[in-house]
């Protein structure tokens, strides 16, 4: 008799221990473990919620273990026939099992919506984070065939798909769709460039910061650089040019002068003399400076104006003097 009070008095000291820990706000009924109200474990006599859990411990909280070769699973079920029910994995499924992988996964649709790679048995390094993948080859890796992957919203509706890469050294982010892609980005010299392809082969248009104080813009357009001795560009373009209209402002005083009263003509027997030994007009870069340095447009316009309007002096003083020749035959 007296065995059986003692195992009788150690009986109600764990069920007030176990009732210490765990509130049951509710009826008991038969089944699997359940119980009809609110749950509460480490909080108040009165859980306000299904399932209310209260811990003051760190790295404290629900435990889930699967001694199986399958994945530890915590899984939301929605009972609607269109709701999706999805599932917290420890580790994924086939070859991902027992990797120590976290997995969101869609069990409506069987598709894998986030993974975190946690290493080992072959998979991607730790840390790998994939969306609509399970082999993520990159911190972020995202894919998807039915939707964009990636968006930038301006609040408007429009979308912006958006893929960031670096190779060799380069870093760029990239737009891409089925048929083409372009990059913008750096590469390793600190130039930055648009490009034409993921592969980064050809560049469409190229920029740099030059100057002191790196406050001066140089741009230029092609795959490589122009070939020129002005490395002071600030716009250059590696191909042909084409345009409508262009303007160039004129940096000195255009050539009107030529029509001043107090502006040397020079006679025609010292322009004759002069071409005859420099085998080019006045102020004209000769052949040779032209193919080392190139042409001035704006510059060589004024100077063709200024051997224009020179040219017309002549005319008008050549025809003084046939009119007076005339005049001279005629008496």
């Amino acid at each position: 008799m007296k065995k059986r009070i003692i195992i009788f008095g150690i009986f109600m000291a764990l069920t007030a221990i176990g009732m210490s820990q765990t509130v049951w706000n509710g009826s008991n009924t038969t089944g699997n473990a359940y119980r009809s109200g609110n749950v509460g474990i480490g909080t108040t006599t009165s859980p306000t919620k299904a399932l209310e859990i209260k811990t003051a411990t760190a790295n404290d909280g629900i435990l889930i273990t699967q001694t199986s070769s399958g994945h530890s699973t915590f899984r939301l079920d929605n009972t609607s026939t269109a709701g999706h029910k999805y599932g917290f994995c420890s580790s994924g499924n086939g070859s991902q099992e027992g990797s120590g992988h976290f997995i969101l996964y869609d069990y409506t649709d069987n598709r894998y919506n986030l993974f975190i790679s946690g290493g080992g048995f072959g998979q991607p390094t730790a840390g790998f984070m994939g969306i609509g993948t399970i082999a993520p080859t990159a911190k972020l890796d995202i894919r998807s065939t039915d939707v964009t992957p990636f968006s930038i919203s301006d609040g408007s509706g429009g979308t912006y798909e958006y893929r960031l890469k670096q190779s060799s050294g380069n870093v760029g982010s990239w737009i891409l769709n089925n048929s083409k892609s372009y990059g913008f980005g750096e590469d390793n010299s600190g130039v930055g460039h648009i490009w034409s392809n993921v592969n980064q082969s050809y560049k469409l248009i190229n920029f740099k910061s030059i100057g002191t104080n790196l406050d001066i813009a140089q741009v230029w357009i092609g795959n490589t650089t122009p070939n020129s001795p002005h490395n002071d560009f600030m716009f250059a373009v590696a191909g042909k040019m084409v345009a409508q209209s262009c303007y160039i402002t004129a940096s000195t005083a255009w050539a009107d002068y030529v029509f001043a009263p107090e502006y040397k003509l020079k006679s025609l027997e010292n322009l004759e003399d002069y071409i005859k030994e420099n085998k080019h007009l006045p102020n004209i870069p000769s052949a040779k400076e032209i193919e080392a340095n190139g042409i001035n447009m704006g510059e060589m316009s004024k100077i063709q104006m200024e051997k224009i309007e020179e040219l017309t002096l002549y005319i008008i003083e050549l025809k003084k003097e046939i009119e007076a020749i005339k005049k001279e035959i005629k008496n």
